[in-house]
């Protein structure tokens, strides 16, 4: 049996990217399914009986009917070599007002065959091509207030609680559906397998936080950790990774760089297989745009131009998404044409110019040099006081001043 985990495809991703004139779709909407037709390509090619996404199929809860389109075309090739599909809901593609339809929903309701949508937890039964038996319990995204209301039995509009009340109810919630498919068990099943969108506490974040996480409440991985379950799969970090403990818990991660801060992150899925009563996994990379954060310090550089043309070709920049930051003295000339003829093989590009202005030194009388009352008014000065405060400690300091010099002529 082999099962194929994946997650956060966000199909409809269009930063950085252009129209292509060949089809009038966004490049780098095109970038996120051709990264999502090479876990396909691998499905078909490995005849794996199962395609997991545990979440975020759709960048948003309102796909163009074009992407709609792509990712229907997607699943007849899956289905038509039956494989079988199981989708999650998430947090970017579950709309946060209750009654509205997500958009994985519509695949359900088409009732095409070996294509399983889950908007709630449920659990699905599956016999693999060689007759093994899969138990799968999901638990899609669940909004944080909705459950806590939930909870509370009161509407989620209405629900008024501080983050720590929420955090709290939201954990009880998630607890009681893992007891709920602890009590159905296994069920004589070769392999179970937990799917799920969630944020477990100790998991690394590398996207991001405001896009990819949201309302970030969490869950300690004990509450997963569960001899029913014999690998749970995630999605909603974007960063692939396994936790400690056991049954392992794996986040596939994103199959595309959505932002800089996922730039050094390698892409792909997870490839599970049960053979000869023994369950392994691996990830297998999946070939993503490059991008680079590029910074250049020339502050320097006697010749900045080149220095920056220099390095930029220390990078392999063809078909990349890059930034570029120059650090630059001010009134120092970058001939910004060279560097964007440099970089006119990149998918797409920007500048950016962080100029750097030198300290000028203050030139200050040394105090040896000042009189009584000019060191005093120095000295108020520096305190911030109101000005009327100012002028009265003035007066009362000449006074003083005046009384120690007249006593000194005294004596």
């Amino acid at each position: 049996m082999r099962i194929i985990h994946t997650s956060d495809l966000h199909l409809g991703v269009a930063t950085y990217g252009s129209e292509d004139p060949s089809s009038g779709v966004n490049r780098r909407i095109l970038d996120f399914f051709q990264a999502f037709d090479q876990v396909i390509d691998y499905t078909l090619d490995k005849k794996a009986d199962v395609l997991l996404i545990c979440g975020d199929t759709f960048k948003d809860v309102n796909p163009t009917s074009t992407i709609l389109k792509m990712f229907a075309a997607r699943l007849r090739r899956l289905t038509s070599a039956e494989v079988s599909v199981a989708i999650l809901l998430g947090n970017h593609d579950s709309p946060k007002t209750v009654g509205r339809t997500a958009p994985p929903e519509i695949f359900g309701e088409l009732k095409i065959e070996r294509v399983h949508v889950f908007t709630k937890p449920d659990i699905l039964n599956l016999e693999s091509r060689s007759g093994e038996t899969l138990r799968i319990f999901t638990l899609p995204y669940r909004h944080p207030l909705h459950l806590a209301a939930k909870v509370e039995k009161t509407q989620a509009s209405r629900v008024d609680f501080d983050r720590e009340a929420i955090q709290a109810a939201y954990q009880k919630e998630i607890k009681r559906i893992i007891e709920i498919f602890t009590k159905a068990g296994r069920r004589d099943a070769e392999v179970t397998i937990l799917a799920g969108h969630l944020y477990v506490e100790g998991a690394r974040r590398g996207s991001e936080r405001i896009y990819i996480v949201g309302e970030e409440f969490t869950i300690p991985p004990s509450i997963l950790q569960r001899e029913v379950f014999d690998y749970v799969a995630l999605g909603h970090v974007h960063t692939y990774q396994r936790l400690l403990g056991e049954p392992p818990i794996v986040y596939s991660g994103s199959l595309e760089r959505i932002d800089f801060s996922e730039a050094d992150e390698a892409k792909g899925f997870i490839d599970i297989e049960y053979k000869e009563n023994r369950l392994s996994w691996s990830f297998i990379p999946v070939k993503a745009r490059p991008m680079f954060k590029i910074e250049i310090d020339c502050v320097k550089s006697k010749n900045p131009t080149e220095t920056v043309k220099s390095e930029i070709g220390k990078f392999s920049i063809e078909d990349a998404i890059v930034r570029l930051t120059l650090k630059i003295k001010n009134g120092v000339y970058v001939d910004l044409n060279q560097v964007q003829n440099t970089l006119s093989k990149t998918f797409w590009h920007q500048i950016l110019q962080d100029r750097v202005f030198e300290e000028q030194p203050v030139q200050t009388p040394a105090l040896e040099s000042l009189n009584p009352h000019e060191t005093l008014s120095r000295y108020l000065k520096s305190l911030r006081l109101p000005k009327d405060e100012i002028e009265l400690l003035k007066r009362l300091g000449d006074e003083i001043v005046q009384e120690v010099t007249m006593e000194a002529e005294k004596t």
